[in-house]
């Protein structure tokens, strides 16, 4: 077995071993990853894409006042994987597509997180989707680094909030740590700085991941 066939083996695995402790953290609404996700090689890296959206059902929304509402959250996710220093695998292009369907009312928004190195676009920013106009082209809002973990992260933070009050639980942090992680080099201020917006955008010398 080649070397990028054993990682592409550990990627699938990681994401999978991942997955069922997500299951557990969102008691069960959604399912084990099957056929929802690919992993294949790509040239000189590993693909992990969704062929068929994820999707977590009744995730029950912060109650206010007597109203009880719940969400369907739809993802779709495309990374490209490469290695990167130290022989850790990295997410070298990332697109994370969030959708939200409120359950009773049946409103919708949608929202995507990306990793871009365009010379005008926030290196980790996030854009409005519409279902029938689709994709706002404009604002491209600045974020933190967000990925498949970091948008399930968010997503139990604003549904599942007492699942991750201290953090990651002990039992999906070891699933966590092997999943492959994004360049965030690229993103962070100098010592003992604090970061400014010119660091949101990616220049000459950041090109290269």
């Amino acid at each position: 077995m080649s070397d990028l066939s054993k990682r592409l083996a550990d990627v699938r695995m990681g994401y999978q071993s991942f997955w069922k402790h997500v299951v557990n953290l969102t008691e069960g609404r959604t399912r084990p990853l099957t056929d929802e996700v690919s992993f294949r090689r790509d040239g000189d890296g590993i693909r992990v894409k969704t062929e068929n959206p994820i999707i977590i059902r009744e995730a029950p929304a912060r109650q206010r006042g007597s109203k009880r509402r719940s969400f369907d959250i739809e993802l779709n996710f495309n990374h490209f994987i490469q290695e990167g220093p130290e022989n850790r695998l990295e997410i070298r292009k990332s697109n994370v597509q969030v959708h939200y369907k409120e359950t009773r009312k049946g409103v919708s928004c949608g929202f995507h997180f990306d990793l871009d190195l365009n010379r005008h676009h926030p290196i980790f920013h996030v854009q409005l989707d519409d279902r029938e106009h689709g994709r706002f082209d404009a604002p491209r809002i600045p974020t933190a680094p967000i990925d498949l973990c970091g948008a399930i992260y968010m997503i139990l933070h604003d549904h599942f909030s007492s699942k991750v009050r201290g953090g990651w639980p002990e039992a999906i942090k070891v699933a966590v740590n092997a999943l492959p992680r994004l360049p965030t080099r690229v993103f962070r201020a100098p010592a003992g700085q604090q970061m400014s917006c010119t660091q949101w955008y990616p220049h000459p010398e950041d090109w290269t991941l």
